[in-house]
């Protein structure tokens, strides 16, 4: 079992990672590395023994030598065992029925799947992977451990301050420019506690809205059942 997943790691699971970390590509311009990990986890449904003996690659292209070790001694452990083709086969199919949902508007028929250049040149800084939301959300808990009365908007802003660089940014201003901008910034504090206040609301009113609706179709789901019986 170990080989087997050691197998899926090298071939499948590594190099997407690999890809979906390069700053050089939007998420939009994925979409044939989408198709093509499809297609590999397909030969992997049908021919198994093809990504064990490292016969298929999802990228193209040389492999670094610590990777040709590595491959080398799992290929030696799995040649010939049925077990791990079957296991590989397994985690294949597996693998392609979460890949056709989540990469489904990026493969054949989805929306994104021919993109035009106004579209693609509008998601040119969307990540293909949502490493920078889990960065986010982890020094939000960070900071709500830190200070567990702080209101939210001050945290957004502190987070915002300091993934911006905004304070080396005002530094590098001369004294007049900089003392316009934190001018300007207390005279717009008002405002923006008003907008915060007014959205902050909305979300509230909502989520009143959406828990009454649950309420309601408990209910008679409720009804539903002592009518049945």
């Amino acid at each position: 079992m170990l080989c087997a997943l050691a197998i899926i790691y090298k071939v499948i699971t590594e190099p997407y990672m690999k890809m979906t970390m390069r700053n050089d590509y939007s998420t939009l311009q994925m979409a044939s590395f989408y198709q093509r990990l499809i297609d590999v986890l397909c030969i992997g449904v049908n021919d198994p023994r093809s990504i064990i003996m490292n016969k298929v690659k999802i990228e193209v292209g040389p492999q670094t030598e610590s990777d040709l070790h590595i491959s080398d001694e799992i290929l030696s452990v799995a040649s010939d065992n049925a077990f791990i083709e079957n296991v590989v086969k397994r985690f294949s199919k597996v693998l392609i029925n979460k890949c056709k949902k989540t990469f489904a508007d990026y493969i054949e028929g989805g929306k994104f799947q021919n993109p035009s250049e106004n579209v693609i040149k509008e998601s040119e800084f969307c990540p293909q992977n949502n490493i920078t939301v889990e960065r986010l959300m982890a020094k939000l808990d960070s900071g709500l451990n830190k200070a567990p009365n702080i209101n939210i908007e001050n945290l957004e802003s502190r987070i915002i301050y300091q993934n911006n660089n905004t304070g080396l940014w005002i530094e590098r201003k001369d004294q007049n420019e900089k003392f316009k901008i934190i001018s300007k910034a207390r005279m717009e504090r008002t405002q923006v506690q008003k907008i915060n206040n007014d959205k902050r609301k909305e979300i509230y009113e909502a989520s009143i809205i959406t828990i009454n609706e649950r309420k309601r179709k408990k209910i008679e789901s409720e009804e539903r059942k002592v009518q049945r019986h």
